[in-house]
């Protein structure tokens, strides 16, 4: 991709998670959100809900959303959820959507409820794939299967590019997805809407640098 664009968000976590909405339905040490030097990192321990982490900024239709990255336990699942919202195009980070408990987890509140959006998983467990999804419904709009699953405590830069219908996720320059949605599965293009991370399970992350930039 050739087209220009420009900085639309940018995070160095130097007034900690004031950009950031941590949602979790669990009290307890099941999970953590903090900022320590400059990054954000995220702890869970959670079989159930984990936890999403979502930036305040409406994204645009177009953009590049990329961070560096550090999986610090060698299990967990970590997921890029985008283009959130729900399905009367309200926003999930307002009333009644984000007090919203109809769904039995977290999870399936954003993919069996009422929001739509997307999400994409970069790395997952001992499973070597990465999946492409559309919600609500969980389409599996397509799956990639990887060479190994990313190694812990080393540090990668994740790129997800979303252009018109066209998706690309890239993990140190290296494409993990590259998708149409031809909108055949559940309907229009998502876009707009909220993005966010999601780790489930027993899992440790770090993430910083993080950037969104507009397609123009």
């Amino acid at each position: 991709m050739n087209k220009s664009t420009k900085i639309f968000f940018e995070e160095k976590f130097e007034n900690g998670l004031e950009n950031w909405a941590v949602e979790k339905w669990e009290d307890g040490d099941a999970v953590l959100a903090e900022v320590v030097d400059n990054s954000l990192h995220v702890k869970t321990d959670s079989k159930l809900h984990g936890t999403m982490i979502w930036c305040k900024q409406e994204i645009p239709e177009n953009f590049i959303f990329e961070f560096d990255f550090i999986p610090n336990s060698d299990d967990g699942f970590f997921l890029i959820p985008f283009c959130c919202k729900g399905q009367d195009g309200s926003d999930i980070l307002d009333e009644p959507l984000w007090s919203r408990r109809e769904e039995e987890t977290l999870f399936k509140k954003y993919v069996k409820g009422i929001i739509d959006g997307y999400h994409i998983s970069f790395r997952r467990g001992d499973a070597a794939n990465c999946n492409f999804r559309k919600n609500s419904g969980m389409a599996l709009l397509k799956q990639e299967v990887l060479n190994e699953v990313l190694p812990m405590n080393q540090n990668y830069h994740v790129q997800l590019t979303k252009d018109g219908n066209h998706f690309i996720l890239k993990v140190n320059d290296m494409t993990f997805m590259d998708v149409i949605d031809d909108e055949s599965e559940l309907g229009a293009v998502r876009t707009g809407g909220k993005l966010g991370l999601r780790q489930v399970y027993k899992s440790e992350g770090t993430y910083r640098n993080i950037l969104i930039k507009e397609i123009l």
